[in-house]
């Protein structure tokens, strides 16, 4: 995606007018670029695979697991819980959720690549963390996923 992303942007470097910062620019590329790949994939694959980064990068703890399997199996599945949580999130409020709280833009940063208000993000944000909460406390997960 990353590549892709550049490789557009030089393409359509004369159509960019100055309107916003390179960065917004460059970043909402990408997006677009990565919500085309989702959406690409979901007619062929329903289920992710156990090797999933996404899934393998929210198990990944900067506590050591060694000598505790238990706990280990434990996080991976709240982890593929999590994961098909934000799958069945609509593709606007996982898009705003992943670029908020997974890649740290602010919501103004956001608002900017997403061409909303704050605002907008804002709740967005307290939407998609309410219906994944939902989400996980149906499958049976409650104070553990915090």
């Amino acid at each position: 995606m990353t590549q892709e992303t550049f490789v557009r942007a030089y393409q359509a470097l004369d159509r960019f007018d100055g309107r916003s910062e390179p960065f917004t620019w460059m970043y909402r590329i990408a997006v677009n670029l990565s919500l085309n790949q989702i959406r690409a994939r979901k007619s062929k694959l329903r289920r992710s695979t156990s090797d999933d980064p996404r899934i393998l990068a929210l198990v990944a703890e900067t506590r050591p697991s060694l000598g505790d399997p238990a706990g280990a199996s434990d996080r991976r599945r709240i982890a593929e819980a999590v994961y098909d949580g934000i799958d069945s999130l609509s593709d606007t409020l996982r898009t705003t959720l992943i670029m908020v709280c997974i890649d740290g833009l602010s919501h103004e940063e956001a608002s900017k690549v997403l061409g909303c208000p704050e605002g907008t993000v804002a709740w967005r944000i307290h939407e998609a963390r309410r219906k994944l909460k939902a989400f996980l406390v149906e499958r049976g997960y409650g104070g553990e996923v915090e």
